[in-house]
Protein backbone atom coordinates (compact mmCIF):
# COMPACT_ATOMS: atom_id res chain seq x y z
CA UNK A 1 0.00 0.00 0.00
CA UNK A 2 3.03 2.81 0.76
CA UNK A 3 4.53 1.84 -2.55
CA UNK A 4 1.33 2.70 -4.52
CA UNK A 5 1.14 5.67 -2.23
CA UNK A 6 4.32 6.52 -3.87
CA UNK A 7 3.66 6.13 -7.21
CA UNK A 8 0.40 7.83 -6.88
CA UNK A 9 2.38 10.91 -4.89
CA UNK A 10 4.85 10.82 -7.70
CA UNK A 11 2.61 11.41 -11.16
CA UNK A 12 1.42 14.56 -10.72
CA UNK A 13 4.87 15.59 -9.21
CA UNK A 14 6.40 14.62 -12.49
CA UNK A 15 3.52 15.67 -14.70
CA UNK A 16 3.86 19.07 -13.19
CA UNK A 17 7.52 19.16 -13.22
CA UNK A 18 7.65 19.16 -16.75
CA UNK A 19 5.47 22.47 -17.62
CA UNK A 20 7.16 24.97 -16.30
CA UNK A 21 9.38 25.71 -19.24
CA UNK A 22 12.02 28.63 -18.68
CA UNK A 23 14.28 30.23 -20.88
CA UNK A 24 18.18 28.04 -20.14
CA UNK A 25 20.11 31.25 -20.10
CA UNK A 26 17.78 32.05 -17.07
CA UNK A 27 18.49 29.36 -15.23
CA UNK A 28 21.01 28.22 -12.99
CA UNK A 29 21.22 24.21 -13.74
CA UNK A 30 21.69 22.45 -10.32
CA UNK A 31 23.25 18.87 -10.87
CA UNK A 32 24.64 18.12 -7.70
CA UNK A 33 23.29 19.32 -4.10
CA UNK A 34 24.90 18.37 -0.91
CA UNK A 35 23.50 18.64 2.79
CA UNK A 36 25.00 19.00 5.92
CA UNK A 37 24.90 20.27 9.60
CA UNK A 38 26.37 22.63 10.64
CA UNK A 39 25.31 25.02 14.08
CA UNK A 40 21.93 22.83 14.21
CA UNK A 41 21.09 24.30 10.92
CA UNK A 42 21.07 22.59 7.78
CA UNK A 43 24.19 23.77 5.77
CA UNK A 44 22.73 23.45 1.94
CA UNK A 45 25.76 23.51 -0.83
CA UNK A 46 25.15 23.09 -4.69
CA UNK A 47 26.94 22.94 -7.85
CA UNK A 48 25.32 24.48 -10.75
CA UNK A 49 26.40 24.80 -14.70
CA UNK A 50 26.12 28.08 -15.52
CA UNK A 51 26.20 27.98 -19.50
CA UNK A 52 27.21 30.99 -20.72
CA UNK A 53 25.54 31.01 -24.88
CA UNK A 54 28.11 32.83 -27.07
CA UNK A 55 27.31 35.69 -29.68
CA UNK A 56 28.56 33.41 -32.46
CA UNK A 57 26.08 30.74 -33.42
CA UNK A 58 28.69 28.88 -34.68
CA UNK A 59 30.33 28.07 -31.28
CA UNK A 60 29.12 25.83 -28.73
CA UNK A 61 27.79 27.02 -25.70
CA UNK A 62 30.52 26.92 -22.57
CA UNK A 63 29.59 25.87 -19.54
CA UNK A 64 31.31 25.93 -16.01
CA UNK A 65 30.47 24.30 -12.19
CA UNK A 66 29.93 27.13 -9.99
CA UNK A 67 29.34 25.85 -6.17
CA UNK A 68 27.21 28.15 -3.72
CA UNK A 69 26.57 27.22 0.16
CA UNK A 70 23.96 28.70 2.46
CA UNK A 71 22.45 27.57 5.89
CA UNK A 72 18.84 27.45 6.51
CA UNK A 73 16.46 25.95 9.34
CA UNK A 74 15.00 23.89 6.50
CA UNK A 75 16.01 22.59 3.07
CA UNK A 76 13.61 25.61 1.83
CA UNK A 77 15.26 28.30 3.56
CA UNK A 78 18.59 27.38 2.77
CA UNK A 79 17.98 27.19 -1.25
CA UNK A 80 15.93 30.58 -0.69
CA UNK A 81 18.82 31.75 0.63
CA UNK A 82 21.50 30.43 -1.52
CA UNK A 83 19.14 31.88 -4.56
CA UNK A 84 19.74 35.38 -2.97
CA UNK A 85 23.59 34.89 -4.41
CA UNK A 86 22.96 33.70 -7.69
CA UNK A 87 22.65 35.82 -10.05
CA UNK A 88 20.51 33.05 -11.93
CA UNK A 89 17.11 31.44 -11.47
CA UNK A 90 18.04 27.71 -9.52
CA UNK A 91 16.22 25.20 -11.33
CA UNK A 92 16.48 21.97 -10.04
CA UNK A 93 14.89 19.59 -12.33
CA UNK A 94 18.40 18.16 -13.59
CA UNK A 95 19.66 16.84 -9.88
CA UNK A 96 21.73 14.35 -10.93
CA UNK A 97 23.15 13.09 -7.54
CA UNK A 98 22.26 14.11 -3.89
CA UNK A 99 24.98 13.51 -1.41
CA UNK A 100 24.12 13.75 2.37
CA UNK A 101 26.57 13.61 5.54
CA UNK A 102 26.33 11.17 7.58
CA UNK A 103 24.99 13.25 10.70
CA UNK A 104 22.05 13.97 8.07
CA UNK A 105 21.56 10.50 7.10
CA UNK A 106 21.24 9.73 10.97
CA UNK A 107 19.43 12.29 12.20
CA UNK A 108 17.18 13.57 9.32
CA UNK A 109 16.77 11.54 6.58
CA UNK A 110 12.91 11.44 7.08
CA UNK A 111 12.80 15.14 6.65
CA UNK A 112 15.38 15.73 3.87
CA UNK A 113 13.41 12.58 1.92
CA UNK A 114 10.17 14.74 2.34
CA UNK A 115 11.31 17.39 1.11
CA UNK A 116 12.56 15.84 -1.98
CA UNK A 117 9.40 13.79 -2.46
CA UNK A 118 7.11 16.59 -2.23
CA UNK A 119 8.82 19.15 -4.50
CA UNK A 120 7.63 19.12 -7.94
CA UNK A 121 10.36 21.17 -9.33
CA UNK A 122 12.90 18.32 -8.54
CA UNK A 123 14.13 15.49 -10.22
CA UNK A 124 12.95 12.11 -8.88
CA UNK A 125 15.69 10.37 -10.88
CA UNK A 126 18.78 11.58 -8.97
CA UNK A 127 21.44 9.25 -7.52
CA UNK A 128 22.19 9.14 -3.81
CA UNK A 129 25.29 8.98 -1.82
CA UNK A 130 26.44 9.24 1.68
CA UNK A 131 29.72 10.94 2.84
CA UNK A 132 31.66 10.20 5.99
CA UNK A 133 33.24 14.12 5.17
CA UNK A 134 31.21 17.08 4.87
CA UNK A 135 29.38 17.00 1.52
CA UNK A 136 30.73 20.61 1.29
CA UNK A 137 34.18 19.73 0.80
CA UNK A 138 33.01 16.84 -1.78
CA UNK A 139 31.15 19.19 -4.03
CA UNK A 140 34.41 21.73 -3.84
CA UNK A 141 36.47 19.27 -4.75
CA UNK A 142 33.98 18.32 -8.15
CA UNK A 143 34.64 21.95 -8.73
CA UNK A 144 37.74 22.09 -8.49
CA UNK A 145 39.09 18.68 -10.39
CA UNK A 146 37.89 18.74 -13.84
CA UNK A 147 38.89 15.27 -13.85
CA UNK A 148 36.48 14.01 -11.86
CA UNK A 149 32.98 15.81 -13.09
CA UNK A 150 30.11 14.83 -12.02
CA UNK A 151 28.91 12.80 -15.65
CA UNK A 152 32.07 10.74 -13.79
CA UNK A 153 31.22 9.98 -10.71
CA UNK A 154 27.25 8.66 -11.85
CA UNK A 155 29.71 6.93 -15.14
CA UNK A 156 31.68 5.20 -11.83
CA UNK A 157 28.98 3.97 -10.44
CA UNK A 158 26.98 3.16 -12.91
CA UNK A 159 29.87 1.59 -14.33
CA UNK A 160 31.25 -0.62 -11.20
CA UNK A 161 27.35 -1.74 -10.74
CA UNK A 162 27.02 -2.96 -13.99
CA UNK A 163 30.31 -4.37 -15.09
CA UNK A 164 31.81 -6.05 -11.50
CA UNK A 165 28.53 -5.55 -9.24
CA UNK A 166 30.97 -3.48 -6.98
CA UNK A 167 28.70 -0.95 -6.39
CA UNK A 168 24.52 -0.30 -6.36
CA UNK A 169 23.31 2.97 -8.66
CA UNK A 170 20.78 3.53 -6.01
CA UNK A 171 18.44 6.32 -7.30
CA UNK A 172 16.03 8.42 -4.88
CA UNK A 173 13.31 6.50 -6.02
CA UNK A 174 14.54 3.31 -5.30
CA UNK A 175 15.44 4.55 -1.71
CA UNK A 176 12.51 5.84 -1.13
CA UNK A 177 10.59 2.48 -2.19
CA UNK A 178 12.66 0.40 0.01
CA UNK A 179 12.23 3.25 3.26
CA UNK A 180 8.81 2.68 2.96
CA UNK A 181 8.55 -0.76 2.29
CA UNK A 182 6.76 -3.56 5.02
CA UNK A 183 10.19 -5.61 5.64
CA UNK A 184 13.22 -4.12 3.87
CA UNK A 185 15.58 -1.53 4.96
CA UNK A 186 17.23 0.83 2.26
CA UNK A 187 20.97 1.36 1.64
CA UNK A 188 23.13 3.88 -0.38
CA UNK A 189 26.73 3.58 -0.88
CA UNK A 190 29.24 5.90 0.32
CA UNK A 191 31.70 8.32 -1.31
CA UNK A 192 34.55 9.42 0.78
CA UNK A 193 37.63 11.79 0.22
CA UNK A 194 41.08 11.18 1.41
CA UNK A 195 43.79 13.96 2.76
CA UNK A 196 44.64 14.19 -0.87
CA UNK A 197 41.44 15.09 -2.13
CA UNK A 198 41.04 11.42 -4.11
CA UNK A 199 37.34 10.58 -4.15
CA UNK A 200 36.56 6.93 -3.96
CA UNK A 201 32.77 5.21 -3.74
CA UNK A 202 33.49 2.26 -1.75
CA UNK A 203 31.35 1.13 1.36
CA UNK A 204 27.80 0.70 2.26
CA UNK A 205 25.78 2.35 4.10
CA UNK A 206 23.07 1.03 5.92
CA UNK A 207 20.05 1.93 7.42
CA UNK A 208 17.13 1.07 9.96
CA UNK A 209 14.02 2.77 11.29
CA UNK A 210 14.39 5.62 8.69
CA UNK A 211 18.05 6.24 9.78
CA UNK A 212 21.71 5.27 9.51
CA UNK A 213 23.08 3.10 11.69
CA UNK A 214 26.26 2.12 10.71
CA UNK A 215 28.31 1.01 7.31
CA UNK A 216 29.17 -2.54 5.67
CA UNK A 217 32.75 -3.16 4.09
CA UNK A 218 32.35 -2.30 0.20
CA UNK A 219 33.71 -5.72 -0.26
CA UNK A 220 30.38 -6.97 0.40
CA UNK A 221 28.70 -5.37 -2.16
CA UNK A 222 29.04 -7.95 -4.69
CA UNK A 223 27.19 -10.02 -2.32
CA UNK A 224 24.32 -8.00 -1.78
CA UNK A 225 23.63 -7.81 -5.46
CA UNK A 226 23.59 -11.47 -6.24
CA UNK A 227 20.85 -11.82 -3.31
CA UNK A 228 19.03 -8.91 -4.86
CA UNK A 229 19.23 -9.85 -8.27
CA UNK A 230 21.28 -7.19 -9.17
CA UNK A 231 24.09 -8.60 -10.72
CA UNK A 232 24.47 -7.92 -14.58
CA UNK A 233 28.00 -9.31 -14.61
CA UNK A 234 31.01 -9.64 -12.14
CA UNK A 235 34.22 -11.58 -11.85
CA UNK A 236 34.72 -14.33 -9.31
CA UNK A 237 38.27 -15.57 -8.60
CA UNK A 238 39.48 -18.54 -6.15
CA UNK A 239 42.50 -19.75 -5.10
CA UNK A 240 43.64 -22.82 -6.84
CA UNK A 241 46.90 -23.22 -5.54
CA UNK A 242 49.53 -20.88 -3.15
CA UNK A 243 49.68 -18.65 -5.80
CA UNK A 244 47.62 -19.08 -8.45
CA UNK A 245 43.56 -18.19 -9.07
CA UNK A 246 41.39 -18.67 -11.54
CA UNK A 247 39.35 -16.44 -12.83
CA UNK A 248 35.91 -16.72 -13.88
CA UNK A 249 33.47 -13.95 -15.29
CA UNK A 250 29.86 -13.67 -14.92
CA UNK A 251 27.75 -13.19 -17.34
CA UNK A 252 24.09 -13.63 -16.38
CA UNK A 253 22.61 -14.34 -13.06
CA UNK A 254 19.03 -14.94 -11.58
CA UNK A 255 18.36 -15.06 -8.04
CA UNK A 256 14.87 -16.80 -6.74
CA UNK A 257 14.06 -15.77 -2.90
CA UNK A 258 11.65 -18.60 -1.29
CA UNK A 259 9.93 -18.16 2.22
CA UNK A 260 8.57 -21.15 3.98
CA UNK A 261 6.07 -20.96 7.40
CA UNK A 262 7.64 -23.75 9.56
CA UNK A 263 6.72 -24.71 13.23
CA UNK A 264 5.89 -20.99 13.51
CA UNK A 265 9.65 -20.00 12.16
CA UNK A 266 10.24 -18.58 8.68
CA UNK A 267 12.54 -20.19 6.41
CA UNK A 268 14.03 -18.75 3.84
CA UNK A 269 15.32 -20.14 0.12
CA UNK A 270 17.65 -18.43 -1.99
CA UNK A 271 18.43 -20.11 -5.45
CA UNK A 272 20.99 -18.16 -7.38
CA UNK A 273 21.35 -19.54 -11.08
CA UNK A 274 24.54 -18.06 -12.41
CA UNK A 275 25.95 -18.18 -15.91
CA UNK A 276 30.24 -17.42 -16.64
CA UNK A 277 32.58 -18.22 -18.81
CA UNK A 278 35.96 -19.17 -17.56
CA UNK A 279 38.77 -16.29 -18.70
CA UNK A 280 42.18 -17.36 -16.99
CA UNK A 281 43.65 -20.32 -15.67
CA UNK A 282 46.64 -20.73 -13.87
CA UNK A 283 46.89 -23.94 -11.79
CA UNK A 284 48.00 -27.10 -12.40
CA UNK A 285 46.37 -29.78 -15.01
CA UNK A 286 44.58 -31.50 -11.89
CA UNK A 287 42.65 -28.51 -10.87
CA UNK A 288 42.04 -27.59 -15.22
CA UNK A 289 38.78 -29.77 -14.33
CA UNK A 290 35.12 -28.94 -15.26
CA UNK A 291 33.85 -30.13 -12.73
CA UNK A 292 35.88 -28.82 -10.39
CA UNK A 293 35.94 -25.60 -11.71
CA UNK A 294 32.16 -25.01 -11.64
CA UNK A 295 32.05 -26.55 -7.57
CA UNK A 296 34.44 -24.15 -6.70
CA UNK A 297 33.02 -21.33 -7.96
CA UNK A 298 29.46 -22.59 -6.73
CA UNK A 299 31.25 -22.62 -3.16
CA UNK A 300 32.94 -18.70 -3.28
CA UNK A 301 29.33 -17.31 -3.96
CA UNK A 302 27.88 -19.35 -1.56
CA UNK A 303 30.34 -17.95 1.05
CA UNK A 304 30.18 -14.76 -0.28
CA UNK A 305 26.41 -14.69 0.48
CA UNK A 306 26.66 -16.80 3.54
CA UNK A 307 28.93 -14.09 5.08
CA UNK A 308 27.37 -10.65 3.76
CA UNK A 309 24.00 -12.25 5.35
CA UNK A 310 25.32 -13.74 8.88
CA UNK A 311 27.12 -9.97 9.04
CA UNK A 312 23.45 -8.30 8.92
CA UNK A 313 22.00 -10.71 11.24
CA UNK A 314 24.57 -10.86 14.11
CA UNK A 315 26.15 -6.89 14.18
CA UNK A 316 23.93 -4.85 12.25
CA UNK A 317 20.46 -6.33 12.14
CA UNK A 318 19.24 -4.96 9.41
CA UNK A 319 17.10 -6.68 6.65
CA UNK A 320 18.78 -4.68 3.49
CA UNK A 321 17.98 -8.26 1.35
CA UNK A 322 14.28 -7.94 2.03
CA UNK A 323 13.59 -11.47 3.55
CA UNK A 324 10.47 -9.47 5.23
CA UNK A 325 9.62 -8.24 2.32
CA UNK A 326 9.04 -11.43 0.97
CA UNK A 327 7.07 -12.98 3.77
CA UNK A 328 4.89 -9.89 3.99
CA UNK A 329 3.83 -11.14 0.25
CA UNK A 330 3.37 -14.46 0.61
CA UNK A 331 2.75 -15.55 3.91
CA UNK A 332 0.66 -11.95 5.31
CA UNK A 333 -1.15 -13.31 7.85
CA UNK A 334 1.97 -14.57 9.99
CA UNK A 335 3.96 -11.17 8.72
CA UNK A 336 1.17 -9.08 11.22
CA UNK A 337 2.00 -11.68 13.88
CA UNK A 338 5.42 -10.58 13.56
CA UNK A 339 6.23 -7.52 11.90
CA UNK A 340 7.11 -5.67 15.10
CA UNK A 341 9.43 -8.01 16.55
CA UNK A 342 11.05 -9.15 12.84
CA UNK A 343 14.44 -7.12 13.21
CA UNK A 344 14.84 -7.94 16.98
CA UNK A 345 13.77 -10.89 17.70
CA UNK A 346 13.30 -13.07 14.41
CA UNK A 347 15.99 -11.47 11.58
CA UNK A 348 18.87 -12.30 13.96
CA UNK A 349 17.63 -16.04 14.03
CA UNK A 350 16.84 -16.61 10.72
CA UNK A 351 17.47 -19.37 8.73
CA UNK A 352 18.44 -18.72 5.32
CA UNK A 353 19.05 -21.56 2.74
CA UNK A 354 21.27 -20.82 -0.22
CA UNK A 355 21.98 -23.03 -3.21
CA UNK A 356 23.92 -22.05 -6.20
CA UNK A 357 24.22 -23.04 -9.49
CA UNK A 358 26.54 -22.51 -11.94
CA UNK A 359 26.71 -23.29 -15.76
CA UNK A 360 30.10 -22.99 -17.36
CA UNK A 361 29.28 -21.40 -21.25
CA UNK A 362 33.09 -22.13 -22.25
CA UNK A 363 33.48 -25.70 -21.29
CA UNK A 364 35.40 -26.69 -24.09
CA UNK A 365 38.03 -23.58 -24.48
CA UNK A 366 40.37 -24.61 -21.53
CA UNK A 367 40.83 -28.12 -22.41
CA UNK A 368 44.26 -26.69 -24.09
CA UNK A 369 45.25 -24.79 -22.36
CA UNK A 370 48.96 -23.05 -22.95
CA UNK A 371 51.57 -23.60 -19.65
Amino acid sequence: MKKIFLIVFLIPIIICGCQNDKEINNLAIVNKIGIDIENNKYKVTIQVIDINKSNDDSQENLSKSITYSALGNNISEALNNINLKSPKSLYLGHLELLIVSEEVAQNKMDKISDYFLRNSNVSKNFTMLVSKTKTEDILKVLENDNSFPTGNILGSVENSSNSDGTSSNIKFIKFMQDLLSEGKNPILKVISKNDKDKLTIDDIAIFKNKKLITFLDGKYNIAYNFITDNIKSTNINYKCSDKNYIGVNVTKSNTNIKSIIKDNEPIIYLDVDINAQIEEVNCSKEEDNISKIRSEVEKEVKKMIDDVIDETKKDINSDIFGFGENIYQNHLSFWKSIKNDWLDKYYPNLKVKTDVEVKLDNQGSILETVR
